[in-house]
């Protein structure tokens, strides 16, 4: 059975018609800037994978706002208001929606780096951290759909305000958008004096994760030092959720695993360094996702076809 799968993200809709075991046959991409927007573009998404192909299950990962009844689990906000019975009937039928780090998490889980886990974690790295636990096969979702969202976890004590209004959240220290501040301060006091810095120096406009990344690759050693330090940030943070439930395996995605060893090494090394005592936390795997940019829209997807078959 054919199935399709749509992630909702910041300024844009992307889905894809995937078939049993994964593989994404067609893509289909719209803009979509605000949430009213989203709502089209996702009816117009769906209709195009359609193609005459008549009703199938769709799948709908998304970390917006959303109302109205839901075959899976409500999803939190970052910006807007979805009206899931609208878009239900915009569609012509009902619509399986969950969290993209749950989503992505589940394909990750069949398909990808969490084969054969079934106590495992997803963590996804992006403007801000997100994630979903897996135990004994089965997403953990939490009481209100909304387990997972691990960049509000306390990390230092009295530290970095959030917008969350707490202080010292992991996403202030490990995410995408903490890269990027701490290097833009190091490359605006260094800049001057030149240095290791040099590379950076040289971007003409505002940083961003990805130059940042670019320039480490390249050779540039403040860029490495800044990736190895968010990196190591979130090792100390995984290692608290290691304890507490003793995951086998944490698979992580998003823009900096780009990086390789140079991000996936000090992480895995904090990790190792606050499991000493244990045997057991020593031994977790930490592995690069491997399904990439599609890993949600397929998890969406194959969480719609399960809810079809069970039900």
């Amino acid at each position: 059975m054919l199935s399709i799968g749509v992630e909702v993200g910041e300024t844009h809709v992307g889905g894809g018609l995937v078939e049993e075991g994964g593989r994404v046959l067609q893509g289909h991409h719209e803009a979509a800037p605000t949430s009213r927007d989203a709502e089209v573009a996702v009816t117009r998404t769906v209709e195009a994978l359609q193609q005459g192909r008549g009703s199938m299950p769709v799948g709908i990962a998304f970390d917006r706002d959303a109302h109205g009844p839901t075959a899976g689990a409500p999803a939190p906000a970052n910006r807007g208001d979805l009206d899931l019975a609208r878009l239900s009937e915009g569609i012509g039928v009902p619509v399986h929606v969950d969290r993209t780090a749950a989503a992505a998490a589940w394909a990750e889980h069949l398909f990808g780096a969490l084969v054969g886990q079934d106590d495992c974690l997803m963590i996804i790295v992006g403007t801000r951290i997100s994630g979903c636990l897996i135990l004994a096969g089965r997403l953990v979702r939490g009481a209100h759909g909304l387990g997972g969202r691990i960049g509000h976890m306390p990390l230092v004590p009295g530290g970095l305000a959030c917008p969350c209004g707490l202080r010292g959240c992991l996403d202030q220290y490990a995410s995408g958008a903490a890269l990027v501040d701490r290097t833009q301060r190091v490359v605006e006091d260094t800049a001057p004096r030149g240095g290791k810095g040099d590379r950076l120096a040289e971007v003409p406009t505002q940083l961003t994760s990805a130059d940042i990344i670019q320039a480490a690759l390249a050779g540039d050693g403040q860029a490495v030092e800044q990736i190895a330090a968010v990196g190591n940030h979130l090792g100390e943070g995984l290692a608290r959720l290691v304890s507490a439930f003793d995951v086998s395996t944490i698979a992580l995605g998003g823009p900096l695993t780009t990086s390789g060893e140079l991000y996936l090494g000090p992480t895995r090394e904090a990790l190792s360094r606050q499991g000493l005592q244990h045997d057991w936390m020593r031994a977790v795997e930490l592995r690069p996702a491997l399904l990439g940019d599609d890993a949600a829209l397929v998890g969406a997807a194959e969480l719609a076809r399960r809810q079809i078959d069970e039900g």
